[in-house]
């Protein structure tokens, strides 16, 4: 006799679909759409998880006949560090196991531990920057989270995660055997594969005071020291002060403060650079924060997009760039090698090296035209390598391995 099984309840944590724009909230979103369009098995349910309601139309975006979602608030009304603990540790295990999951997915490196044997934790960790820079556990409650998140990052079930570089990371900080670390590259948003017309280009950079006639070296991203952004302010002025018309440098992200000194001070950097090189401080432009909707306009008109970062668990304004056909110089380190080539982009093998950075991206302003739309286009190809399809994919086919072992381990046979 044959027992049927009963049908898999998938929990997902949706905590940064709150926060669309940061570079998880972006994968979150990304993902779920995919899961979305995707054709799931009849006796599938997945329940997404969100810290508070998101808005409807990306709700309804996200929206699938096998996905509902489910608001877990708990009792603890500030939103910070702690609160976020507390609905990973607490409040998501405990909702969880009331709603039946069979299986639950963190998209991101959290401190979820689900204490039901019957349940399957996956993990998609990103990379391991608190274990390489302990300068960012700079109170004690960033250094109390993330304990708890290293305990959960060895207790899951099985670890995803978007590099080969980051699989190593992974590995070699927390112990954790290769085998049970899945490499499941994620991939930008379908928008930046899309040519914009220069009408369309001057309208949104009109907004930020720019016009495509305007040179620029573009950098979107993250101010935090291991973005390098000291050396590039610092390479860029040096190029600049020995060329005659010397492109801008635009600058986009959001800056906190409060944050010093664990990011770069860009005022400070900017005035003692633009002074030291006897440079216009016009040439720089710090243009805030940009909406996702407007970034490709600006990746298209960029003269060239420079990312020298120190360490990259995947690195994904790179692949923006190419998916935008504009010429990238970023580093030869950690996960960005392999998103790019040095065939297809200008590759830095010591981005500590200012001398180094300034070499390419002088290169990639001065190259002959052919010679850089070669470039363009064998990163453009490399780019496709990436979708969101061949990432669903995978974590599909990892909760279907361990269906069969479940199904192996439940069926009872007797006879023939």
């Amino acid at each position: 006799m044959v027992q049927k099984t009963k049908s898999r309840v998938i929990g997902i944590n949706g905590f940064f679909l709150c926060q669309p724009d940061t570079g998880i909230g972006q994968v979150s979103v990304s993902f779920l759409k995919d899961l979305a369009r995707t054709n799931l098995p009849n006796d599938w349910r997945f329940i997404i998880y969100l810290k508070k309601k998101v808005p409807e139309k990306l709700q309804q975006q996200l929206s699938g006949q096998n996905i509902s979602f489910q608001v877990v608030s708990g009792n603890y009304r500030r939103d910070d560090l702690f609160r976020k603990f507390l609905w990973e540790r607490y409040w998501l295990p405990q909702q969880a196991k009331r709603d039946g999951c069979t299986d639950f997915f963190s998209l991101y490196q959290s401190a979820s531990v689900f204490s039901t044997r019957s349940l399957r934790h996956l993990m998609l960790v990103h990379d391991v920057v608190p274990k390489r820079f302990p300068v960012y556990l700079n109170n004690w409650r960033k250094k109390s989270y993330q304990y708890f998140v290293d305990r959960a990052i060895k207790r899951a079930d099985k670890i995803l995660t978007v590099s080969k570089f980051s699989q190593e990371e992974i590995s070699r900080v927390y112990h954790i055997p290769p085998q049970k670390i899945t490499v499941n590259y994620i991939a930008c948003n379908p928008i930046f594969y899309q040519p914009l017309s220069p009408d369309k280009i001057f309208e949104k950079l009109k907004k930020y005071g720019l016009s495509p006639g305007d040179d620029f070296i573009f950098y979107v991203g993250g101010f935090d020291i291991r973005k390098n952004i000291a050396n590039l302010i610092k390479t860029y002025s040096s190029l600049a002060s020995s060329l005659a018309d010397p492109p801008q440098l635009v600058l986009a992200g959001r800056f906190y403060p409060h944050l010093v000194p664990l990011v770069t001070d860009l005022k400070k950097e900017i005035k003692n650079n633009s002074e030291h090189y006897h440079l216009n401080p016009k040439l720089y432009r710090l243009v805030g924060f940009i909406p996702e909707g407007d970034l490709p306009a600006f990746y298209q008109a960029a003269t060239v997009f420079a990312y020298p970062s120190l360490y990259e668990g995947f690195g994904l304004p790179v692949l923006e760039a190419m998916a935008s056909r504009c010429p990238v110089v970023t580093s030869n380190t950690s996960a960005t090698p392999e998103i790019i080539s040095q065939e297809a982009g200008y590759l830095v093998e010591n981005p500590e090296n200012v001398n180094e950075i300034k070499k390419m991206l002088k290169k990639s302003l001065t190259d002959n035209p052919k010679n850089r739309e070669r470039k363009i286009s064998l990163a453009y190809r490399e780019s496709q390598k990436f979708s969101w399809s061949r990432f669903t994919k995978t974590f599909l086919q990892l909760l279907r391995e361990e269906s069969q072992d479940k199904v192996n381990k439940q069926f009872t046979i007797t006879g023939k």
